[in-house]
């Protein structure tokens, strides 16, 4: 989830991985880590577009073990993740969010035309984000009043506020 703006202002080169239907191929990741040198790998664990598939937790475990290795950053956008039925291999509650950014939005689950998103990642490294000159992030509550109240005149939206705790719980990390 980054601005458009913000993605011109930065040097972004950006290198393909090949997904396997666990996830992405994880030796054709390293070959391309040692030929590019990368800082950052943004990926969806669960649900892939276009692929529809999910990283299993094995490969998972590898894509950490890799960020570890070659001192990368990951970003999990988990933009469909409220659509899969069972529990779901999710790379930042793995990691405890010492690597992994964690992104998603209601934008696919209530409304297209909200575009509301959120972000986890660790704090140190959002209290960078927030101090950095031309900050896109605005620190505001994951869902608010109006958001709450909105949403509760939506079909499933008991079923989407279940989702969206269980998720909370199961990345929950401590201060």
């Amino acid at each position: 989830m980054i601005s458009i703006n913000a993605q011109d202002s930065l040097p972004l080169v950006e290198q393909g991985v090949p997904r396997n239907a666990d996830g992405p191929d994880t030796q054709a990741m390293e070959a391309l880590i040692l030929e590019h040198r990368p800082k950052l790998f943004v990926t969806t664990a669960v649900l892939h577009n276009p692929t529809g598939t999910s990283t299993s937790q094995a490969v998972a475990y590898r894509l950490l073990q890799l960020a570890e290795k070659y001192d990368l950053m990951l970003i999990e956008d988990d933009i469909y993740g409220d659509f899969h039925g069972g529990r779901a291999t999710r790379l930042a509650a793995l990691d405890q969010l010492n690597r992994v950014i964690y992104v998603s939005s209601f934008s696919k689950t209530i409304s297209a035309s909200l575009r509301v998103g959120f972000m986890a990642c660790h704090k140190d490294l959002a209290q960078d984000m927030m101090l950095a000159p031309g900050n896109i992030f605005s620190p505001q509550p994951v869902i608010s009043p109006w958001l709450r109240f909105n949403a509760a005149y939506c079909d499933g939206a008991p079923q989407l506020f279940e989702s969206l705790g269980r998720l909370l719980d199961d990345s929950a990390v401590g201060s």
